[in-house]
């Protein structure tokens, strides 16, 4: 599960690199999603794919990724006005939008501009998008949906905030005029 291991390498390259910019923006996307996705959820509670459709371990006993059920009781106590969400109960709860789907997209736009990762994590990242709906047990409408995301919050960042964003300090150093020591 490349989920797991992803956002601790593109901060580990993205630090080692020095793309400090880009690094601040992975991190408030990364954040900005996960917050959407958690104000968004509450007011499209769906039950999954393979609950609704009842596909069962019996029937495809490989598809059924480890704990896709476990948030059911939560669902059903949600939908019924309870509230019992709290940190420790909020996991793989969220359905719409996918918030793999939208992290997929990240990672693969914080390390874009690493030469060596761009096509080994674009490709990782494809296919995590296209394994969600199976995997991740999401409607595909769930998935466009983080999909969306992602383009929202970079050009919403991006609109003349910084002119030197994605460049690594060094070469920002190198197009920074030195002060003045004839300050007035």
């Amino acid at each position: 599960n490349s989920f797991g291991w992803q956002p601790a390498l593109v901060i580990l390259v993205l630090a080692a690199r020095n793309s400090q910019n880009i690094l601040r923006q992975f991190l408030m996307a990364l954040s900005f999603a996960a917050a959407m996705t958690a104000l968004i959820f509450p007011f499209l509670p769906a039950k999954a794919p393979f609950e609704f459709y009842g596909i069962t371990q019996d029937i495809y006993p490989e598809l059924i990724a480890t704990g896709t059920r476990d948030f059911l009781p939560l669902m059903d106590a949600v939908k019924n006005g309870a509230r019992v969400i709290s940190p420790e109960t909020f996991t793989g709860v969220v359905a719409f939008p996918s918030f793999h789907a939208a992290c997929a997209l990240l990672f693969a736009w914080a390390l874009w501009n690493v030469p060596y990762l761009r096509w080994p994590v674009a490709l990782l990242n494809i296919a995590m998008i296209a394994s969600t709906p199976v995997i991740g047990n999401h409607y595909l409408v769930d998935v466009f949906a983080g999909l969306v995301i992602l383009p929202a919050i970079t050009m919403s960042q991006k609109t003349g905030v910084d002119p030197d964003a994605g460049k690594t300090v060094k070469e920002r150093q190198s197009t920074e005029t030195p002060n003045s020591s004839n300050a007035p």
